[in-house]
């Protein structure tokens, strides 16, 4: 594992993502010969899009707002369930959240944290 790899979650966490969140997350994960790896967005070709967004804890900090800090400060409390890191975790919530959004009704009104 490289130092880039240790910045974010891991493929199969990533690959949770909606499409089109994170589109413009620094960092991708992208299929090599050998696997998985982490390359910079800017240094993909033009013609090339990375197989994942791969988001940094500011990232996804940036992406949850107000909701996503306070379960930033419950995770640092208690921990994470499944994960083995703060972005780890962090990412676990901010997907927790967009299924909420996704099973609540457009009428249901404003997420009192935002």
């Amino acid at each position: 594992m490289n130092n880039l790899e240790q910045l974010v979650p891991p493929p199969k966490m990533c690959r949770e993502i909606p499409e089109g969140a994170f589109a413009d997350s620094a960092l991708v994960w992208t299929q090599g010969i050998d696997g998985m790896f982490i390359d910079f967005r800017d240094a993909l070709p033009e013609d090339e899009e990375g197989d994942l967004p791969a988001p940094t804890l500011v990232e996804i900090l940036k992406e949850g707002g107000a909701r996503m800090e306070f379960e930033i400060a419950n995770l640092l409390l208690m921990g994470g369930e499944h994960a083995d890191t703060i972005t780890d975790s962090a990412l676990e919530a901010w997907l927790d959240i967009q299924k909420e959004k996704q099973e609540q009704p457009d009428d249901a009104g404003r997420d009192p944290f935002d």
